[in-house]
């Protein structure tokens, strides 16, 4: 009866990371509209892969060098 009150304490589980990335990536590509309804939700991971995360986003915002560019443009002719 807690549970659906919201206040017992959450049911939790723990996934392998490739399977919630090979899940997540295969829904997003599906549209499933059940991936809206979880996204304010939190998920908890290692500090060691926020931090290689955060690295990675950074590095995603960076702008591209023209080498990279031009290959970017050949590749979507």
């Amino acid at each position: 009866m807690d549970q659906i009150a919201g206040t017992g304490p959450k049911k939790t589980s723990s996934v392998p990371i490739k399977m919630l990335a090979r899940l997540l990536l295969s829904a997003q590509r599906c549209n499933s509209a059940w991936l809206d309804d979880f996204a304010d939700d939190v998920v908890v991971i290692d500090s060691d892969l926020h931090e290689v995360l955060l690295a990675f986003e950074k590095l995603q915002q960076e702008p591209k060098g023209p080498a990279e560019q031009n290959l970017n443009r050949k590749v979507a002719a």
